[in-house]
């Protein structure tokens, strides 16, 4: 069943499901950045209803963010949380002041730092957004910058003061202290975790889990003179061994959006059945991903567990180059302790 059928079943309402799959067509990231649907703003006019976009590709996904709270702890000083979605869908995930600084100050949204594939990120429509306001001008609508707005205003063309928007976030935002910061990151494995449960085969949420371990190895080096492996061994958990972050360019894994919860629960019981087979020797798990072109080692974990039939054949869910591919990549650019390295 595609968003439809889903549609059908919670409105009840023919229109309103059509309104809604033409919401999820139309409103991607990459038509939010377009300078014809909205507006790029100046950080200290910040409110509720605006939008963050991060792109990292001229061309296919990103990430969009709405800002829902914006509160003035003092004068020239900002707390910002915000509230995301995912693909596939899932429930949105309201960040905390710490988080969503993470996102406002990261170089994906809109930032003056190269991007892997496409030139800056400034130049690839990220930042703080503002919609435009349709309004008739000589017979014709045209979004239109609101005149209380336009102080605010940042052409699209301006890639010196967009890119200046990253360290501007940086001056306003409330200073947390280094364990608030912990907390903060912490919240973000704990989200990109929580995603994995229910689509275990999203390399989006692989990668996001990594991104914050990155700021988790430098804040706990800086602030607490902890090394990445003491950071490793206090807070990795067994999942983010099996679900180690994959190159996307190289793994058909990361195009296969209907993966399930169930799933989940057969690859983490096949995981512990590897550590439980080894009694007291270490074993590295074996990671999820394809394998000579497929996952017969999970899905013959569930056949053994009469469970054969939760097991769901891979799809290419969306736009595939890599589909052919045979043996999926681990990302060699992610350091991670090995498991069986940690110290006690």
């Amino acid at each position: 069943a595609h968003a439809g059928t889903y549609f059908d079943e919670i409105f009840l309402n023919k229109r309103t499901g059509y309104f809604m799959v033409y919401l999820l067509s139309y409103f991607g990231s990459i038509n939010l950045a377009d300078s014809s649907n909205t507006f790029n703003l100046s950080p200290k006019a910040i409110r509720a209803g605006d939008t963050l976009i991060q792109r990292w590709q001229r061309r296919g996904i990103g990430h969009t963010l709405v800002v829902k709270q914006v509160t003035i702890p003092q004068e020239d000083h900002l707390e910002v949380e915000m509230v995301s979605g995912s693909m596939p869908r899932r429930q949105p995930s309201w960040d905390s002041a710490s988080a969503s600084k993470y996102n406002l100050t990261a170089q994906k949204s809109g930032g003056p730092e190269m991007s892997n594939n496409d030139g800056a990120f400034v130049k690839l429509g990220g930042g703080l957004k503002r919609w435009r306001i349709a309004t008739i001008i000589d017979g014709r609508w045209v979004n239109t910058v609101p005149p209380q707005d336009r102080e605010h205003f940042i052409s699209s063309r301006d890639y010196g003061q967009l890119a200046g928007r990253i360290d501007q976030f940086k001056e306003l935002l409330q200073e947390l202290s280094p364990e608030l910061k912990r907390e903060g990151i912490l919240e973000r494995v704990i989200a990109a975790r929580k995603h994995l449960e229910l689509y275990p085969a999203s390399c989006a949420a692989r990668a996001r889990r990594e991104d914050a371990f990155k700021d988790l190895y430098d804040l706990e080096y800086n602030e607490f003179a902890s090394g990445p492996e003491e950071v490793d061994a206090t807070y990795r958990r067994l999942e983010d061994y099996v679900f180690a972050a994959l190159s996307y360019e190289e793994s058909k894994t990361c195009c296969w959006n209907s993966s399930t919860n169930a799933m989940y629960e057969i690859i983490m019981d096949y995981a512990q059945a590897e550590m439980a087979l080894a009694g007291d020797a270490c074993v590295e798990p074996t990671v999820f991903k394809a394998t000579n072109g497929g996952y017969d080692v999970w899905q013959n974990h569930a056949i053994s567990l009469g469970r054969g039939a939760e097991w769901v054949a891979w799809n290419d869910d969306e736009s595939c180059p890599q589909q052919g591919t045979l043996n999926d990549v681990v990302d060699a650019s992610i350091k991670v302790t090995p498991m069986c390295s940690l110290p006690e």
